[in-house]
């Protein structure tokens, strides 16, 4: 129990010490805390800046430190160390943010960039702080410099909503003299110069320091002046004569323009010399008023008066920056007579007496701009080459290369062009300018595509795309250049992306996007689509875009597209819908009209628009017009009309592209009218005047075919030997050696017919001709005894080519040939030869076996085989078939004296052959004949019955009549 006791009073202790030491370290931080923020409130920001250091060192871990940095950096801010306090700035926003001060971070780094001319950066940590609860300590501060970022930065609208946010907050009465004054120039600068003048009623100008109420009062002297009350204006004016020189100058400026506007020359002297008694201890700001005042009436179109202050600035000037600047106005002033070469002549030659090197640089740049102006390119582009190896580090190089691009490209040096514009991209990497280097990709892209280096156009567009955006004017020079390099595909990818993004915006743009996107259907087949995109571009929207000169285009292809569809209607609409001012195309379109009325039979149609569009073509043109009218009268059924066309090409177009064509067709009309000869003549001629034409191989060819279907052998041969000879690597050689040869054997010249076809059989092993050419060898040497041969051939055709050689029944010409060398005769050696290969259960065959059958029977040859043949007729024949065999069989048995049974089978044939009064009659009247010569009296009378009953009045009912009279007369 003791030792729990005396382990609770250790413990107690040792609490009560630690918690005294905590209290006194936490005394000690708060005392050097206390002690920095004391000299901060005080604004002795170097011993606070001191204090807050020595805390951040003696308690890094404190819950202040975030604090003691914001504060160290403010004291450094007000101490004029922005960089070092813009760093600690930092390290609080990422390290530290838990400082209760954290909101205010972006007002004082806003400051502090602005303080390093960073307007960008200055502006968004401003509008960054600005977007928060309005601080009365510092958001009006904030405003102000906010105005100030946005006036650095160009944006008077902005920095005029900022100015306009502080006076509300503040109230008039409440703003500093700065505040006023800078308001008051917003508001100048904006326009509002009525709001100006409002703006400067409510304040107390007694109030302001003279430096700040000249200011006011020259921005309202400004304001007056640009609100026509110039009078008030120069009441300003002149009280400020004598106000700091900035003020002072530019009221001189103004003065100067009031009396001259007015045309008060004493005013005007009077003014002078008091502008010189002003700033005679100021020569350069004296010359610099002159120079304003020559400006300023230069503007108010003044000239002879600006001449005479431009005249003062570059002779009094002599040697300085204002003289030069003259010497470009009194160059200006002679452009604007239009004396170009003049002002070259002045400013050319000035140039070197000029110390200045800023000054002789900016002006060997304005000689190179005369030039450029004069458009003498040459003499430009040397001086700008000159200005490049005399001023090499010019911030203005960059802008030369650029002109000088453009300058080798207007030149047609487009690979020069390409390597300035490179020049220019290449040191713009250090230095980047935007618009400099989208102008140098234009530059290089266009170049590119002038040298038909398509890709590298492409490229160079993709760069400024990715600089720019898609900037429709970009995105469509893009596309022109697919277009032009025919990568229609792409085409339709980037206008469908362009659709569905709606790039496009200018109505010019838009219009002829269209065009080329529905001109890329119709080239990759797509026609319903480019129907769709090409009707939708009406004459009035291309008209509003300045693209009218396309609408004849746009009608002439929408009309391919119908005509493509099949639409023919349609298509006829739209080329029928181009007009004549641009003559060739009307003819194209005109033609595809004529096209479509053919494509729909209507040929006496398409005759005339063919023969209305060679009105207006010109040269192979206008032929191949008038030689479609021909043919399209030929397909009319218009020979005469299509003739006499075709004569008009031949006699007045020799030489023509479709001169060949006409002739040909002339020879087929004339072929039609039977006039073989005439049409021969032609197309030998064809061949005599247009020997490279591609019609020359058909041609002779045709001419050989035409007298060979005509029966002229003798010069079908000839014809056809003239083709072989002339036209060896022809594309019917082996067609016209083959005709040759039947040409031959029709003339009785079967050797030589062999020999030729010979020569297909060795020559052109993979010509159509071949197996017909081994057939008519084989049949030759068939029908002329030399039948080994004919074997021979034959059963290498059968061989070679199995398919033609079943068609032509080689394997039954083969048999033949064997049952010939067996001693057949040659009609028995046929059919015994399709007996043998087709068989009874082919018609062919059976019917072979019928004849056969008659042939043996009628000569009394081979009965027993015919009597074979017959019974497999009976088996496998057709019904009328079968009726032959009975037929055959009834001849059969009555050689063999076996009348009952002839009697049956004529009968049994009569059956078959009902449908046939001849042989039904005559069969019938053989059975009777049979059946009396058997001694059946009883059925030859059924028999004749049955005839009397059948066919009444038949010849074979007479005969048989009288067989049954006869019979009737030997029983009496």
């Amino acid at each position: 129990m003791m030792k729990i006791k005396l382990k609770f009073k250790l413990f107690i202790i040792i609490f009560i010490i630690v918690v005294n030491s905590l209290f006194a370290v936490n005394r000690d931080e708060n005392d050097v805390f206390n002690r920095a923020e004391s000299y901060f409130y005080s604004k002795n920001y170097n011993l606070a800046k001191d204090c807050y250091s020595r805390f951040i060192k003696q308690f890094p871990l404190s819950d202040l430190v975030p604090d003691a940095y914001y504060k160290k950096a403010v004291c450094l801010y007000h101490l004029g160390r922005i960089e070092e306090s813009l760093k600690i700035f930092n390290l609080v926003e990422k390290k530290y943010r838990v400082t209760k001060y954290y909101r205010y971070i972006p007002f004082w780094k806003g400051l502090i960039y602005y303080l390093l001319k960073d307007y960008t950066r200055s502006e968004e940590n401003l509008d960054k702080f600005l977007m928060g609860e309005y601080i009365p300590e510092l958001s009006p501060r904030a405003l102000l410099y906010s105005a100030l970022d946005n006036l650095a930065l160009g944006d008077v609208e902005t920095a005029r909503n900022r100015l306009d946010v502080l006076v509300s907050k503040k109230g008039y009465a409440h703003l500093g003299p700065y505040e006023n004054t800078i308001y008051s120039y917003v508001l100048l600068k904006s326009g509002s110069y009525k709001r100006l003048l409002e703006f400067l009623r409510n304040i107390d100008m007694s109030v302001l320091p003279d430096k700040y109420r000249n200011y006011i009062d020259f921005y309202k002297a400004e304001a007056l002046w640009n609100l026509g009350r110039k009078p008030d204006a120069v009441k300003l004016y002149e009280k400020l004569l004598n106000s700091e020189e900035k003020i002072s100058s530019a009221s001189f400026v103004r003065l100067f323009s009031y009396y001259q506007s007015r045309g008060d020359s004493n005013s005007i002297d009077d003014l002078l010399i008091k502008t010189e008694d002003r700033f005679k201890g100021s020569k350069d700001l004296l010359v610099k008023i002159w120079l304003k005042v020559g400006v300023e009436n230069y503007r108010s179109g003044n000239y002879k008066f600006a001449e005479y202050m431009f005249l003062k600035v570059f002779k009094y000037g002599e040697q300085s920056d204002f003289s030069g600047i003259s010497l470009i106005y009194l160059s200006r002033l002679l452009m604007d007579k239009g004396e170009v070469k003049k002002a070259i002549e002045l400013v050319k030659p000035n140039i070197s007496r000029y110390k200045s090197e800023n000054i002789k640089e900016y002006l060997t740049l304005y000689l190179g701009n005369l030039y450029l102006k004069s458009m003498d390119y040459k003499s430009a582009l040397s001086v700008y080459r000159d200005f490049l190896i005399n001023y090499p580090n010019s911030s203005y190089k960059f802008n030369v290369y650029l002109v000088m691009a453009f300058l080798e490209y207007k030149l047609g040096n487009y690979g020069e062009a390409v390597k300035y514009s490179r020049e220019l991209i290449k040191g713009l990497k250090n230095s980047y300018s935007k618009d400099l280097a989208v102008q140098g990709l234009r530059i290089e892209a266009f170049s590119y595509k002038k040298l038909g280096r398509y890709d590298e156009a492409l490229d160079a567009i993709d760069r400024i795309l990715n600089i720019e955006g898609n900037e429709e004017n970009l995105v469509l020079d893009k596309i022109k250049i697919l277009f032009q390099k025919r990568d229609f595909d792409s085409v339709l990818r980037v206008g469908d992306k362009i659709f569905n993004e709606d790039i496009v915006k200018a109505p010019k743009n838009l219009q002829l996007l269209k065009y080329l996107y529905g001109l890329s259907l119709v080239v990759t087949g797509n026609y319903q689509k480019a129907v769709s995109i090409l009707g939708d571009i009406d004459y009035n929207s291309l008209k509003n875009a300045g693209l009218d000169e396309i609408y004849p285009y746009t009608l002439y292809y929408l009309g391919w597209a119908y005509y493509k569809l099949g639409n023919f209607n349609m298509a006829i609409k739209s080329f029928k819908s181009v007009n004549d001012s641009n003559r060739r195309l009307y003819a194209r379109s005109t033609l595809m009209s004529g096209w479509c009325y053919y494509q729909m039979s209507s040929y006496l149609k398409a005759a005339g628009e063919f023969l209305l569009a060679s009105k207006i073509s010109e040269g192979d043109e206008k032929v191949k017009d008038i030689y479609l009218a021909a043919k399209s009268y030929q397909n009319a059924g218009e020979y005469e009309k299509a003739a006499g066309i075709y004569r008009e090409i031949i006699e007045q177009y020799e030489g023509a592209t479709y001169w060949d064509d006409a002739v040909f067709e002339y020879s087929n009309i004339l072929v039609d009218q039977g006039k073989v000869k005439d049409a021969a003549y032609n197309l030998l001629l064809l061949y005599e005047k247009a020997p490279d034409s591609p019609l020359v191989d058909e041609a002779l060819y045709r001419r050989g075919e035409i007298l060979y279907n005509s029966g002229m052998y003798s010069m079908a041969s000839e014809a056809f030997r003239l083709y072989i000879e002339k036209i060896k690597k022809g594309n019917m050689v082996d067609a016209a050696l083959f005709w040759y040869g039947m040409s031959r054997l029709k003339l009785g010249d079967g050797k030589g017919a062999v020999i030729l076809w010979e020569k297909i059989i060795k020559k052109y092993p993979g010509s159509s001709y071949r197996p017909d050419a081994l057939l008519k060898i084989a049949d030759y040497y068939a029908e002329n005894g030399e039948y080994n041969k004919s074997l021979l051939y034959y059963g290498k055709l059968i061989d070679e080519y199995p398919d033609f050689a079943k068609k032509r029944d080689v394997a039954i010409k083969r048999e033949k040939v064997r049952y010939i060398l067996f001693g057949l005769t040659k009609k028995e050696a046929e059919l015994t030869a399709i007996i043998s290969i087709d068989g009874e259960k082919s018609n062919r065959g059976r019917m072979a076996m019928l004849e056969l059958s008659e042939h043996y029977i009628n000569s009394n040859k081979k009965l027993e085989l015919a009597y074979q043949y017959l019974n497999r007729v009976a088996e496998y024949g057709t019904k009328k078939q079968i009726a032959e065999a009975m037929f055959l069989f009834g001849k059969y048995y009555e050689m063999r004296g076996d009348y009952l049974l002839a009697a049956k089978s004529f009968f049994k044939a009569a059956a078959g052959f009902k449908n046939d009064k001849n042989k039904f009659g005559k069969s019938l009247y053989l059975s009777a004949l049979m059946m009396k010569r058997a001694n059946r009296i009883k059925e030859m009378k059924a028999i004749v019955k049955k005839m009397e009953e059948s066919i009444p009045g038949s010849k074979w009912t007479k005969m048989a009549k009288d067989l049954l009279k006869k019979e009737r007369l030997k029983k009496e």
